[in-house]
């Protein structure tokens, strides 16, 4: 992406993916095809391509009666913040950015939609500290509306002898706690929910800038000491887009070269292979634009906390 492309405004301002703001670098050796997985080269030029259908485009393999995943963009991060004026195209040396306080604030509004997802669903996040307080943030927001929910309904009786439909009924049930069983206990909900989210490497955004450089497993436990379990099976400590002569390493404030564009196609077919392998129906997943829009074959961005 160039300037021109946005007119007079930033890709920030548009919604889109943090790594067009980085500098220019040259490719290194360690950056050669030599990388890409074999095998997933090959799944590359088995797979059949798309039907004409805008539906196919964006979902060829999720379709109706076998997987449903929901795409959750992460909030605003000070990454986004620092390039969404006019003509900020300088990259802010942030490495592993955090969400904003406006970030914080969309992600909490996406309570509402979350507490619709079914109870067996399987909740994924990238590593990136942007994606997992997202994650975190709304999923406890969901949990809450969930129980204010189950509040109302007790003091008005039936939901039915409030005018609900019997389709609401139905997905309320799937959705919703037994309000039997005693008042729904947000916080043990949320503890129960933390053990169960798994946390996947290649999931991270595709490295091109300071933004998209994570932290060590030790940095992130420390950070987020709820997903001790999710982060301890993170199978390497350094787990994104790394060369060993030209290193990117958030603590040490070091950018040296680009995730190769074959590496990251690689990585994203893995993660596509590893949902279909699921045995879930239903699947939440926080990450990002760039990762995303090749994930479904799309041509725009994700705003921030869009759910697609």
């Amino acid at each position: 992406e160039t300037p021109s492309r946005w007119g007079d405004m930033s890709p920030g301002e548009h919604g889109g993916s943090q790594y067009v703001m980085s500098p220019d670098r040259e490719y290194s050796a360690c950056e050669s095809d030599d990388e890409f997985d074999e095998p997933i080269r090959e799944a590359l030029k088995e797979r059949k391509k798309p039907e004409a259908s805008a539906a196919t485009k964006m979902f060829p393999i999720f379709c109706s009666g076998r997987k449903q995943v929901l795409l959750v963009r992460h909030g605003q991060s000070t990454y986004n913040e620092a390039i969404a004026g006019p003509g900020s195209w300088d990259e802010p040396q942030m490495y592993d950015a955090a969400l904003t306080e406006l970030g914080k604030s969309q992600a909490k509004g996406l309570g509402i939609e979350l507490s619709k997802v079914p109870k067996d669903a399987l909740w994924i996040t990238s590593p990136l500290t942007r994606a997992m307080e997202t994650c975190i943030i709304g999923r406890r927001a969901g949990l809450e509306v969930k129980a204010a929910r189950m509040k109302e309904k007790a003091a008005m009786g039936t939901p039915s002898a409030q005018g609900e439909t019997v389709k609401e009924n139905i997905e309320n049930a799937a959705n919703t706690p037994d309000a039997s069983s005693g008042p729904f206990d947000v916080e043990k909900a949320y503890q129960e929910w933390t053990q169960k989210l798994v946390i996947r490497a290649d999931l991270t955004e595709k490295l091109c800038c300071t933004g998209d450089i994570g932290r060590p497993k030790r940095s992130l436990e420390k950070d987020f000491p709820e997903l001790a379990l999710a982060i301890s099976r993170i199978p390497a400590e350094r787990w994104w887009w790394d060369c060993e002569h030209r290193p990117n390493d958030a603590e040490l404030q070091q950018f040296n070269s680009h995730e190769p564009r074959n590496h990251f196609k690689a990585r994203v077919e893995r993660f596509r292979s590893w949902l279909l392998r699921r045995p879930e129906k239903t699947f939440v997943v926080f990450g990002h634009s760039t990762f995303f829009k090749e994930f479904i074959g799309g041509t725009r961005s994700l705003r921030n906390c869009e759910i697609h």
